[in-house]
């Protein structure tokens, strides 16, 4: 597929700051920033896109950093953050999942009873779930 045709689908939803295409295997990979943030609000639950006669996947923005997490961890009372790296073809990429650390069950309860979103860059504000260490959880959206 060539990169003109996938600029030109994905404009349809905004207009494009950069695009940058890869091939990974047998597959073709894009890296899509639009000017306007709101530009990517289709794919809050859409998680595919039509290039001509294909559909493709999209998958929203990977990672964070501790950074990310600051006020999160100030609204909370979490005392320490850690955000697992996994190797993935070749580079490690964060985990979209934090372990967070709290100094008393009381501060953990009060927590898990909080509804806390926090914004990441462009991108709207995103909830945070809460989940205890042994449910499982998606490696690809954080959720449950």
């Amino acid at each position: 597929m060539k990169k003109i045709e996938i600029r030109e689908s994905f404009e349809d939803l905004g207009k494009i700051e950069k695009i940058y295409t890869r091939g990974a295997g047998l597959y073709q990979v894009a890296f899509i920033t639009y000017k306007d943030a709101n530009s990517i609000s289709y794919f809050n639950e859409q998680w595919s896109y039509h290039i001509n006669k294909d559909i493709v996947r999209v998958l929203p923005e990977q990672g964070g950093t501790g950074y990310n997490l600051k006020e999160v961890m100030t609204q909370c009372k979490g005392k320490t953050c850690f955000i697992p790296a996994v190797m993935i073809r070749g580079k490690y990429q964060r985990c979209r999942y934090a372990y967070i650390h709290f100094s008393s069950r009381e501060d953990l309860m009060a927590a898990r009873q909080m509804n806390i979103e926090f914004k990441k860059g462009n991108a709207g504000a995103r909830k945070l779930y809460w989940s205890k260490e042994e449910n499982r959880i998606c490696n690809i959206c954080g959720l449950r």
